[in-house]
């Protein structure tokens, strides 16, 4: 009988610690490996077991790096489109402003454009303080204010306790150029 529950337990230890491993990697756990000091077939598969978990983790490092790559991506697409026509239409206000001879609203205007993309392009960070996306904005809004004189006026209200947060750049930007066009348009 004991030389008997001796084989059985070498069999069964091995077997159930290997349950137990691949039970907590289907909880998405892959820390966990194999171990064991025999040489046997279960030995051998845990061993096969470590090597697949192995390569798991690096295909979900891939794929988790891929993802965060092709967010970036998308994110200066969507920044390169929204510059242009802005720019464009910024310095043909310009040329219009000293074409009239209005040199101080050129100086205001050009000033509010510089802060403007000095914000945007940021050193090529994504991530910027809520203080400066506001800032962002508020350069946006002087830039427009003077494009569309009379019908634009604006408050920006914030709560200052927010502002060193940081946020992702350009996120209200576009919001409130929206809001502008469709509030100008109708």
């Amino acid at each position: 009988i004991a030389a008997a529950l001796r084989i059985s337990r070498s069999i069964y230890l091995p077997i159930k610690k290997l349950h137990d491993v691949t039970t907590t990697i289907a909880r998405e756990d892959l820390e966990p490996l194999v171990t064991s000091d025999n040489v046997d077939e279960i030995t051998e598969l845990g061993m096969s077991f470590n090597i697949m978990v192995g390569k798991v983790r690096e295909l979900l490092a891939a794929k988790m790096q891929e993802q965060e790559n092709l967010k970036k991506a998308e994110l200066r697409v969507l920044q390169a489109q929204i510059n242009p026509h802005f720019l464009y239409n910024t310095l043909d206000t310009i040329i219009w402003m000293v074409e009239s001879k209005r040199t101080a609203q050129v100086v205001d205007l050009v000033r509010a454009l510089s802060r403007f993309f000095r914000i945007s392009l940021s050193k090529g960070e994504d991530w910027i303080t809520i203080g400066e996306e506001f800032e962002h904005v508020s350069s946006y809004l002087a830039i427009q204010k003077i494009r569309y004189r009379d019908i634009l006026d604006y408050q920006i209200d914030v709560d200052e306790t927010i502002l060193s947060a940081t946020i992702l750049k350009l996120t209200l930007q576009p919001l409130v150029e929206n809001a502008l066009y469709h509030g100008i348009k109708n």
